[in-house]
């Protein structure tokens, strides 16, 4: 059980682009939820199984969020890597699994 977080420029999911995991057990397990403004996304022991898109703003939101907080650094990775490789309409698909 845990948190697979992806993201993909299309919601065809092709390439993935980013990955985040947590444990299902893990403290920070809600970090990336909290970032993004989506605890719906979660089930508590892992994700819904859904996706979303999120636009460049809410990534930069997500980013300030989690700082540098050493913590968060996988967090981080992510949202960075999203925002680095957003689609043509500036945004990022992300599957909450």
């Amino acid at each position: 059980m845990g948190h697979d977080i992806s993201g993909f420029k299309t919601e065809e999911f092709g390439d993935e682009i980013a990955y985040l995991r947590r444990s299902a057990f893990s403290d920070f397990k809600n970090v990336i939820y909290e970032a993004l403004e989506c605890p719906h996304y979660s089930s508590g022991l892992s994700g819904i199984g859904d996706y979303a898109k999120f636009s460049e703003e809410e990534l930069k939101k997500a980013l300030d969020y989690v700082g540098d907080n050493p913590n968060y650094e996988p967090e981080w990775n992510f949202i960075k890597d999203c925002l680095d490789n957003l689609d043509e309409n500036g945004e990022m698909t992300i599957y909450f699994g």
